[in-house]
C-alpha cells in the first residue's frame, strides 16, 4: 500500500521532471490501494508517471514495453524509469489519447463495439506473434527468465497451488463451492501438459486496459496499457478474461474478436478443450485476493466458479 498525498506526488515529480511548470490529475484505480498513477500535463507533452506498490510489476513492464517498441502494437512507449529514496520503483511513459473502453462501453452502439472487439483481436494477436520464448513465466525488465521455468505445467502448477493456499487461509463464503473447484483444478493438473511454447503475454488483457477515442462519430480503439503483469507465457491464457465478461454471453462479440485475432495469430483447438477448466482456475485466482480488496470482483468470481460447475 502506498500513501502519498498529491503534494508528495509533485515533489517527487519536480525532481524527476526538472521543472515546476507541470499538472497532474489522477487516473489510477486508486481506491485498491495499490500502484499509483498520474496523466502528467507539461508544456511539451503529456506523460504517465507509475508509483509501483510492489516489485516485480515494474520490470515486468519495462521488459515488455522495450520489446514492443519494435512493434506496431498501440502501446505506451518508456521515457524514463527510477527508484525513489524510500525504495519504491516509478515508470514514465508515453500518454495516449482516450479514454477506457471497460467505463464507456455501455454508452457506444453495439455495431460500434463489435468494431472495437475486432480490433482489441487484432493488438493481441499483434502482441502474440511479435516472439517466443525459451522459458515461462516471470522476467527481469532485460527480458531474461527469473524462475527459469522452461516447462509450463511446473509454473501453473506452482500458481494454482498458491491461489488455492490463499483461498485457503481465509474464512472466506461459498467454502463449499471453492472446494469444489479446487478439488476439479487439482484432479486435472495433467490437462496442461500439452502447452510447449511461450509467448509474449499481456496477463491483464481486458476492455478495462484498452483506450478508446472519438474519430468522425466513430469510437475506435487507441491504445493498450497496463503491461505490469506480461511475461512469457501460454498465450491463449489472455482471451480468458474476455471470455468470462463476454464472449460466454455474446458470441457475435467473440466472432469479431477472432476475425480480428486470426490476421496474426491462430487458436489451437487445445485452447476450446481446457477452456472451461481455465476459467475455473482464473475464477479461483480471482477469489484468493478479491474478496476484502475488490468485492464485486469476488462476486463476478463465485457467480463464474457457479456457472462452470453448478
Amino acid at each position: 500500500m502506498l500513501n502519498y498525498s498529491e503534494k508528495e506526488i509533485n515533489l517527487i515529480l519536480k525532481n524527476i521532471l526538472n521543472t515546476e511548470a507541470f499538472d497532474i490529475k489522477a487516473v489510477g484505480n486508486h481506491e485498491l490501494k495499490r500502484h499509483l498513477v498520474y496523466h502528467i500535463f507539461t508544456q511539451e507533452e503529456e506523460l504517465i508517471f507509475k508509483l509501483y506498490y510492489k516489485t516485480n510489476r515494474r520490470c515486468r513492464e519495462i521488459a515488455a514495453l522495450n520489446l514492443l517498441a519494435d512493434s506496431n502494437v498501440n502501446c505506451p512507449r518508456i521515457v524514463k524509469a527510477g527508484i525513489l529514496p524510500t525504495g519504491e520503483e516509478w515508470l514514465l511513459t508515453t500518454y495516449i489519447h482516450g479514454q477506457m473502453f471497460d467505463k464507456l462501453r455501455n454508452t457506444i452502439p453495439y455495431e460500434n463495439q463489435i468494431k472495437i472487439f475486432a480490433a482489441m483481436g487484432e493488438e493481441l494477436g499483434k502482441i502474440h506473434s511479435f516472439k517466443t520464448f525459451n522459458f515461462f513465466g516471470a522476467w527481469d525488465e532485460n527480458g531474461n527468465s527469473i524462475s527459469s521455468i522452461t516447462d509450463y505445467a511446473v509454473g501453473f502448477i506452482k500458481n494454482r497451488e498458491a491461489d488455492i493456499s490463499y483461498v485457503l487461509k481465509q474464512n472466506l463464503p461459498h467454502k463449499a463451492l471453492l472446494n469444489k473447484a479446487i478439488e476439479i483444478i487439482r484432479n486435472n493438473y495433467h490437462l496442461v501438459e500439452n502447452v510447449t511454447t511461450a509467448h509474449l503475454c499481456h496477463n491483464d488483457f481486458d476492455a478495462r486496459n484498452v483506450l478508446v477515442k472519438n474519430t468522425d462519430s466513430e469510437w475506435i480503439l487507441s491504445g493498450v496499457i497496463d503491461f505490469e503483469q506480461s511475461c512469457p507465457g501460454y498465450k491463449d491464457n489472455d482471451l480468458l478474461s474476455l471470455y468470462e465478461k463476454h464472449f460466454l454471453y455474446d458470441k457475435a462479440l467473440e466472432e469479431a474478436f477472432l476475425t480480428g485475432y486470426s490476421k496474426y495469430c491462430s487458436i489451437d483447438k487445445y485452447f476450446y478443450d481446457t477452456l472451461n477448466y481455465n476459467l475455473l482456475c482464473s475464477a479461483v485466482g480471482i477469489c484468493s485476493w478479491a474478496y476484502e480488496q475488490a468485492p464485486d470482483y469476488y462476486k463476478e468470481g463465485i457467480k463464474l466458479i457457479k456457472l462452470l460447475i453448478e
